[in-house]
């Protein structure tokens, strides 16, 4: 996946249910920078599914994973961004699930991006970044995504 990206120079590394894997992460952004990770994070029923929202993520055998706690332990990982996926909402055509995005968004300092089909009319766009207002993005160093010109 790694030497993939290297050999056609992109931009980003997605990386979904290997997240789960937090060294995986971690190894990811030692060798390409936390600006070129993003991670995907899948939310159903308040908290973090795998493999497409068909498996519960567990933090222990009994214990659901939270989408803040996951999403905090992304960032220490080194993720620079977040794919930030409310299962319940995606494709009702309902909007965005904004207290999910404000709740993950007030907990990290990485930016992320809010996704699901929006209703006809919505206010949001589905590339809205989920920074929340009077809170800064951090700087990463030399072309991290908060430097880098849109």
């Amino acid at each position: 996946m790694v030497s993939a990206r290297r050999r056609i120079q992109a931009q980003t590394v997605a990386i979904c249910s290997a997240a789960l894997e937090t060294d995986v992460v971690r190894e990811v952004c030692a060798i390409t920078g936390s600006q070129a990770v993003t991670v995907a994070i899948d939310v159903k029923n308040g908290q973090v599914w795998a493999r497409g929202g068909t498996k519960p993520f567990h933090d222990s055998p009994s214990t659901p994973l939270g989408p803040v706690a996951w999403a905090r332990e992304m960032e220490r990982a080194g993720a620079g961004e977040m794919l930030l996926t409310s299962i319940d909402r995606d494709g009702t055509m309902v909007g965005y699930d904004l207290e999910l995005i404000r709740s993950v968004s007030q907990a990290v300092d990485i930016p992320g991006v809010g996704r699901a089909k929006a209703a006809n009319g919505s206010t949001e766009t589905a590339n809205s970044r989920t920074r929340a207002p009077g809170r800064p993005t951090r700087k990463t160093g030399s072309g991290s995504r908060s430097e880098r010109p849109r």
